[in-house]
């Protein structure tokens, strides 16, 4: 749980990752926002050389003042306020549009483009409903100008051959697919790195909950998994499957004569040494404060346990030379196997734990098989 704990601590909340990736893409989106109005708006404003000055110049002005004003108090706005802000800009520009040109206004990016933006940082819900106002919109206008009660402000013959509407339009265009490109392409890596640091943390976590945070080895929940498994493999095959208890000799001394901190530098030594005694199959696992558990499975015969037990005490009870002291610390072992002692993973636990208490009794640094009692 400490692991947790401080990884936890260490890490911001995924909401407030969420919150962070959804404000710089809004940010994004603002500054391309901003060098439309700078471009866009003087090329919208030209078209009135063949249009004529139409009230919905005005209208881009003063929307092109309102980008820059957003754009410099971004920092001070919210999420909500920025995206509330962009999706009223583009129905305000694409609404005016549509009614003012009809069917020939490019305006109508700006309303496909706000469901667009609804749908990445709003809910399913608000992105419809922006939907339906599209379609609803567009079948308005769309009513008016075929019933004749809605004119268009200019001769859609003479507007499309103004070199400006053309650019206007290739303009409006360019910069679009240019900035969603980035910021949704900043969006997604930006979610891809976060999916990446959860996946970490689901690892870390998971190990933490079938790893000793201490040693680095196998917890009793993992140990009694691969008991299980190396049971069904004996019976399947007809091998056996021995079950070492180890308990370390005077390590109880070494953290009251030298501290905790010490004793857990032991430890860690100590189950190096053991991993290296054992094959790539086998398991040694810490299963309390100086015991440990060690599986060895697709035996031949249980008597090939005893080289593994005598290898581990001779390895455990070597010299450990640690912060300038040499301490030195034994190790008592019992074994139990599969399936001439135990037909169970908790039976085989408590005869090894009988066998290796049996090898303290008669003078520590030795194994005992539980059969030989």
């Amino acid at each position: 749980m400490k692991g947790k704990d401080s990884l936890q601590g260490e890490t911001p909340s995924l909401a407030a990752r969420l919150t962070a990736i959804k404000r710089t893409f809004l940010e994004r989106l603002w500054g391309g926002l901003l060098v439309i109005a700078g471009i866009g708006m003087p090329l919208s404003v030209m078209r009135s050389l063949g249009t004529g000055w139409l009230p919905v110049y005005w209208l881009h002005i003063l929307l092109g003042a309102c980008v820059l004003a957003v754009y410099c108090w971004r920092k001070r706005l919210s999420e909500t306020t920025l995206s509330g802000l962009f999706i009223g800009l583009c129905w305000v520009v694409g609404v005016s549009g549509v009614f003012s040109f009809g069917i020939a206004a490019s305006s109508i990016f700006w309303l496909v483009l706000s469901c667009l933006i609804a749908g990445i940082v709003h809910s399913v819900r608000i992105t419809l409903m922006l939907a339906f106002s599209l379609v609803l919109v567009l079948s308005v206008a769309g009513a008016g100008h075929v019933g004749g009660w809605l004119q268009a402000s200019i001769n859609l013959e003479r507007y499309q051959t103004l070199p400006s509407a053309w650019l206007s339009l290739i303009f409006v265009s360019l910069v679009f697919v240019y900035f969603i490109i980035r910021a949704v392409g900043a969006q997604n890596a930006a979610l891809l790195d976060l999916l990446g640091e959860l996946e970490t943390q689901r690892q870390v976590i998971e190990r933490s909950a079938t790893h000793d945070q201490l040693t680095g080895l196998p917890s009793m929940r993992l140990v009694e998994d691969r008991i299980g498994v190396a049971m069904h493999q004996a019976r399947r095959s007809g091998g056996k499957l021995a079950v070492l208890f180890v308990d370390l000799d005077g390590f109880k001394a070494i953290n009251d004569n030298h501290g905790h901190p010490v004793g857990d530098q032991v430890l860690r030594e100590v189950a190096q040494r053991m991993r290296g005694c054992l094959r790539a199959q086998d398991t040694v696992a810490r299963i309390g404060g100086d015991e440990f558990l060690v599986i060895l499975p697709a035996m031949s015969e249980l008597g090939a346990a005893a080289k593994v037990a005598q290898s581990l005490i001779a390895a455990v009870s070597q010299p450990c030379p640690i912060e300038g002291r040499v301490l030195q610390v034994g190790a008592s072992v019992g074994i139990a196997g599969f399936p001439d002692d135990a037909d169970s993973g908790a039976e085989l636990r408590r005869k090894a734990d009988a066998a290796m208490y049996r090898a303290k009794r008669e003078g520590k640094g030795r194994y005992r098989f539980f059969s030989q009692g």
